[in-house]
């Protein structure tokens, strides 16, 4: 929290920590991408009889994928790639928060602790979750006015699929779970075309930026570089 006070951070920025000492932003975050890699490494070897870290590093290659807030600039997020590569870590892929947050949602299965099983259903022998809220904006949230300034990234996992649906709502508060409940407002639904010859592995990126009264959405295929923007207004519409 610290060094989020800190409007331009860089790999020169130092902290102080409760004793008044200082030291360089840089090295706080090698020290806890250290022992966050080292815990995964030996979680990963516990579970497999007889390996050792070392065999995992010298069998596996690890692409190792850090989130960081959406709003970081470049020379901000040279501070994490410093720090990975302190710790043996060269190629670091850094994603927002939000990206990691989609992705994340997209291979979650169902958990009865978590969802509600009316919630509940079966796609390719795979069990999901429906009508989750995914946030993109959110209240109190800095941005430029007409400028993009969430990004999100899906998958899509069937070689079949021809176009892809993206309902969009706006939520009263910030707790929304279900786009079913009655904090959640249907604005409208942009639809993409998937072309049967787009790069099949590449992601479907959709990006919001807000007006003083509108929210305007971009909808990219990566596969193909089609791409739509559609305009919703803050009423809400009738699905």
């Amino acid at each position: 929290m610290t060094m989020m006070q800190n409007e331009n951070p860089n790999i020169g920025t130092s902290i102080v920590d409760d004793m008044g000492k200082p030291m360089r932003v840089v090295a706080v975050y090698s020290a806890a991408l250290k022992y966050l890699t080292n815990h995964l490494l030996e979680a990963l070897a516990a579970t497999m009889r007889g390996v050792t870290v070392q065999w995992i590093n010298e069998n596996f290659k690890i692409k190792w994928v850090i989130p960081h807030p959406g709003n970081w600039g470049d020379q901000t997020k040279q501070i994490l790639r410093v720090a990975a590569k302190q710790i043996g870590i060269p190629d670091l892929c850094l994603v927002t928060e939000a990206e990691a947050a989609s992705y994340y949602c997209q291979v979650l299965p169902f958990h009865r602790d978590q969802h509600l099983d009316e919630k509940r259903f079966e796609s390719q022998g795979t069990v999901l979750c429906s009508d989750i809220f995914q946030q993109h904006l959110a209240v109190g949230q800095e941005v430029r006015i007409g400028e993009f300034s969430s990004k999100t990234t899906i998958f899509i996992n069937r070689r079949d699929q021809r176009y892809l649906s993206i309902p969009v709502f706006l939520s009263t508060v910030d707790t929304s779970l279900y786009t079913t409940e009655t904090t959640c407002h249907y604005l409208g639904r942009m639809k993409i075309t998937l072309v049967s010859d787009r790069h099949e592995k590449a992601p479907v990126t959709i990006k919001m930026a807000l007006t003083y009264s509108e929210l305007i959405v971009e909808v990219v295929d990566e596969g193909s570089g089609r791409t739509i923007r559609d305009v919703f207004s803050d009423t809400p519409a009738v699905e």
